[in-house]
């Protein structure tokens, strides 16, 4: 499903090459635990991972799909360790690793880098593994993907998302995939974190609980607010954190999930992320399978 220079957003992307991506993950998940996939495969190619912000689940997945893949990992992720802390800009240090020949980059930075820019700058495809608040497109796919091998059929889906909206580059994505596949989706959280959201798609707390089949929580983007005080996580959590005292309002099948990192007790307590009903460890497994199967479309599109 990859697009002619990777995938960096869902433009020109349609739902037929999403569906032809979720079937080719879900046959790298069925084979994932046969004998022979766990031996180690030569690394013969070279993903290049530049990461200017920091990643648990995003970075180290996608590493560990590179060496499934036969992809060295080749890293960037600290400011610290690099010619940025000496002065060089992001795009500088892009173009310098492209000079050294790597076959794919995966990048994931805030507003100080132009994705599109960058596409333009350099002859390797681009995975984007998070852009600011603008997209993150594999974070999306790995959403829905956990909510098709449940279902196979996303247009019965009824997604809303919970949150910080305004700041976050998931709701972004799925705010564009949704259009593609067809799934509803609503989105929720307090007045001056949804000033993107337009009416038809914004809902109370009362109104997901009671139609919603899936409840996807998020993070409160703390660094990217300009002024956000105790007394707006204290009143968030208030008003929206999904824990044990209203946990019984979840209906019979209806999906928690969480992109994470997960800040506990304020959008979402320990114990009910742990609820049978919780899909937030799923995410992250099938985040792993998901960017195997885009590797492997990068791994044709060079052969």
């Amino acid at each position: 499903m990859l697009q002619s220079r990777g995938l960096i957003d869902f433009k020109d992307v349609g739902r037929e090459q999403v569906l032809d991506l979720f079937r080719k993950t879900r046959e790298i998940k069925r084979n994932s635990g046969r004998k022979e996939n766990h031996s180690d495969k030569p690394l013969s190619r070279i993903a290049a991972l530049v990461f200017f912000e920091a990643s648990t689940r995003t970075r180290m997945s996608f590493e560990a799909a590179c060496v499934r893949t036969g992809f060295y990992p080749l890293r960037l992720d600290s400011k610290e360790s690099s010619s940025l802390s000496k002065g060089e800009t992001p795009l500088d240090t892009i173009e310098n690793i492209a000079a050294m020949g790597p076959d794919v980059f995966i990048i994931r930075a805030g507003k100080e880098l132009d994705f599109q820019e960058v596409a333009r700058r350099i002859p390797q495809p681009i995975l984007s593994g998070g852009s600011g608040t603008i997209s993150h497109p594999t974070q999306a796919l790995l959403d829905a993907y956990t909510l098709w091998e449940t279902n196979q059929n996303l247009e019965t889906e009824k997604v809303v998302i919970i949150g910080d909206i305004d700041h976050s580059r998931v709701a972004a994505s799925h705010k564009c995939l949704a259009h593609i596949m067809g799934y509803d989706l609503k989105f929720c959280g307090p007045e001056q974190w949804t000033g993107t959201v337009t009416t038809p798609t914004k809902v109370t707390l009362n109104e997901a609980f009671e139609k919603a089949t899936a409840l996807m929580f998020l993070r409160v983007q703390k660094e990217r607010h300009v002024n956000l005080s105790e007394n707006d996580l204290d009143q968030y959590q208030r008003e929206f954190c999904l824990s044990e005292k209203n946990s019984n309002r979840l209906r019979a099948g209806q999906k928690i999930m969480h992109p994470g990192p997960v800040n506990y007790g304020v959008e979402i307590d320990s114990q009910t992320a742990r609820h049978s009903q919780s899909l937030i460890l799923d995410q992250v497994k099938n985040g792993v399978y998901l960017r195997q199967a885009l590797l492997e479309s990068v791994k044709d599109q060079l052969q």
